[in-house]
């Protein structure tokens, strides 16, 4: 999210609105209809907490984008992107308990920032993230 969001508030808005009806249906209970036979699609969606844990570390990344945006390189703060994270923020917290998820992640999983280089764009060559980017391709 991070990267895509210093070049392409639009596109990174419209996969985290993606990714909030994502969550909607895991709390509406769609997932279980998922079987074995959608190999692909199980595999991803089929594990609600591993899931979450995921966009969720995506998440606080860019939180941390926007709430520290020049020490994390980013070139302004942007309140479109807070909305969006809004509406991302309450489909995932109907599927897992936040209160205890986000400490968690923080303590265990979130990485130390470091610098990587653009995928997206020439004019801005590097960025600043704590998720390794190839761990969410």
């Amino acid at each position: 999210f991070t990267e895509l969001l210093w070049f392409n508030t639009q596109e990174a808005c419209f996969h985290i609105e993606c990714w909030s009806v994502i969550f909607r249906l895991i709390h509406w209970k769609m997932h279980p209809k998922l079987d074995e036979e959608d190999v692909g699609v199980h595999q991803v969606f089929g594990k609600k907490e591993r899931l979450s844990d995921h966009v969720l570390l995506m998440m606080i990344d860019v939180l941390y984008s926007q709430i520290l945006w020049e020490e994390w390189g980013c070139a302004r703060r942007d309140p479109e992107v807070i909305d969006c994270l809004s509406s991302l923020r309450d489909s995932i917290s109907a599927v897992v308990p936040l209160l205890s998820k986000v400490p968690f992640l923080l303590t265990q999983k979130f990485g130390h920032p470091r610098w990587y280089r653009s995928n997206y764009s020439s004019k801005v060559r590097y960025y600043v993230s704590a998720v390794v980017p190839e761990t969410h391709r």
